[in-house]
C-alpha cells in the first residue's frame, strides 16, 4: 500500500480547504441552474435564494463536486484508488444488507417507544401522508447520494489517510470528525453528538469488516429513510416528506429516551441501537469479509 503524498495533518487540512472550495461551487452552479431554469419560464430569478431555502437541495448540490474532488484530489493525496476507498464491484448484496440492518435498528426501537407512549402525532409544514408520496420518491434518491458521499469521505478517504492512527484509531478519529460536522446542523446537542460518534464507529467498523463501503452506506441510507422518510423524524435536526409525523411526547423520559428536535440520534433507546449494530457487524465479520483476504484496513 503507498505511503501518503502528504503528512496526514497538511494533507487533512489541504484536503479540506479545497473540499470546501468544491462544495461552495457545486451550490453555486445548481443556483445558477435554477436561476436559468426560472428566467426561461418567465419567473423572478432567485437561483441562489432558492438553493439556500432548500437544505437538501444545497446538501446535494454540494456533493455534485465534492464527490469527483474526494475520488480525484482524495485518491491522489492517499495515492490510493476508488478500491482503496471501499468502492469495489459486487455492491448488491451488503448494500441491500446493510439497508436492512439500517431501517430496523430505527423501527423497531420506534416501535418499542411507540408501545409505551413515547411518540405522538406532530404537525409539520413539510409534506405528510399519503400526499408526500411523490415528495418521499424524490427525496429518496438525495438521501442515497448524501450517505454514499458522507461515507466516501469519512469511511473512504479519511479512514484510509488517517490509517496511521492503527484500523480503530481511525476509526474512532474519523467517527469524531463525522460527529464535529453534524453539530453544524439545527436543533445539535450534546446527546446528539454522542449519537453520531455511535453511529460513526459503527459505520466504521462495518466499512473494516466488509473492506467495502457498500455496506456502511446501505446502513446509512436505511437509518435516514426510515427516520425521515417513514416516520417523520427529524433527521439530524432536518425535517424531510414522510409517510407518517412522529414526535417525542412532552417529558423528559421521552426525549430522552427518544431524542427531540436533533432526531433519534440523540435518544438513549438509539445509542443502544448503534452499539447493538456493532455487535452483529462483528459478530457477522466472517461472512462479511471479502473472500480473498481478510478485512481491510
Amino acid at each position: 500500500m503507498s505511503p501518503n503524498r502528504l503528512h496526514a495533518l497538511p494533507g487533512s487540512l489541504l484536503f479540506c480547504a479545497v473540499a470546501l472550495a468544491a462544495m461552495g461551487a457545486g451550490q453555486v452552479a445548481v443556483g445558477a441552474a435554477m436561476g436559468v431554469l426560472q428566467a426561461a419560464r418567465g419567473q423572478e430569478v432567485q437561483g441562489a435564494a432558492w438553493v439556500a431555502g432548500h437544505p437538501l437541495m444545497a446538501a446535494g448540490a454540494s456533493w455534485l463536486l465534492l464527490i469527483p474532488t474526494i475520488r480525484l484530489f482524495g485518491g491522489w493525496l492517499a495515492s490510493s484508488t476508488g478500491e482503496d476507498f471501499g468502492v469495489r464491484s459486487g455492491g448488491r448484496v451488503p448494500f441491500v444488507l446493510g439497508a436492512t440492518l439500517g431501517a430496523a435498528m430505527l423501527l423497531l426501537p420506534a416501535a418499542l417507544g411507540s408501545l409505551l407512549g413515547g411518540y405522538a402525532p406532530a404537525d409539520s409544514t413539510a409534506p405528510t401522508g399519503s400526499g408526500a408520496v411523490p415528495a418521499v420518491l424524490l427525496t429518496l434518491p438525495l438521501l442515497a447520494l448524501l450517505a454514499f458521499g458522507e461515507e466516501l469521505l469519512f469511511r473512504g478517504f479519511f479512514l484510509r489517510y488517517w490509517r496511521g492512527l492503527g484500523p480503530m484509531g481511525a476509526v474512532v478519529a474519523t467517527a469524531g470528525l463525522f460527529s464535529l460536522v453534524h453539530s453544524v446542523n439545527p436543533n445539535a446537542s450534546i446527546a446528539g453528538a454522542a449519537g453520531v460518534v455511535l453511529a460513526g464507529v459503527a459505520l466504521g467498523i462495518a466499512r473494516l469488516v466488509s473492506g467495502s463501503l457498500w455496506l456502511p452506506t446501505g446502513i446509512h441510507l436505511g437509518w435516514n429513510a426510515a427516520t425521515a422518510l417513514v416516520l417523520g423524524l427529524p433527521v439530524s435536526g432536518f425535517e424531510l416528506p414522510s409517510l407518517l409525523r412522529w414526535q417525542a411526547t412532552d417529558g423528559d423520559w421521552a426525549r430522552g429516551l427518544l431524542g427531540g428536535a436533533f432526531g433519534p440520534e440523540e435518544g438513549l433507546a438509539y445509542h443502544g441501537a448503534w452499539m447493538a449494530a456493532i455487535v452483529v457487524v462483528l459478530a457477522s465479520a466472517p461472512w462479511l469479509a471479502p473472500r480473498s483476504q481478510g478485512p481491510s484496513e
